[in-house]
């Protein structure tokens, strides 16, 4: 995502020090694209199904603070992970959006 957006979150890691660490967030404006916003939120790779379900939900916090209209989820990194994995993963974090906030 970010050699798509020509190194913009690679800046904005830099200079907000995001860590991706649990509970960091950070959201910036991106004028001119075909989305208006990029929220970064930290979580840690192993964890359990109520620690993604919480991820979700401050996903969700997030997109409700910023009066979105859609929202879309990319994960940075999952190397090693089984498919079964990212898909309780994925479903975990689906179930924290949709608990806090339904678009």
């Amino acid at each position: 995502l970010d050699e798509l957006l020509k190194g913009i979150l690679g800046s904005i890691v830099a200079e907000e020090d995001f860590k991706g660490k649990i509970g960091q967030s950070t959201s910036i404006r991106l004028p001119g694209l075909s989305f208006k916003r990029v929220g970064l939120v930290g979580i840690e790779e192993s964890g359990s199904p109520s620690k993604w379900k919480a991820f979700g939900e401050s996903i969700a916090a997030m997109a409700k603070t910023a009066q979105a209209n859609s929202l879309a989820v990319t994960l940075a990194s999952f190397q090693g992970s089984v498919e079964e994995s990212l898909q309780e993963k994925a479903r975990s974090i689906a179930i924290g959006i949709l608990q806090l906030y339904s678009l």
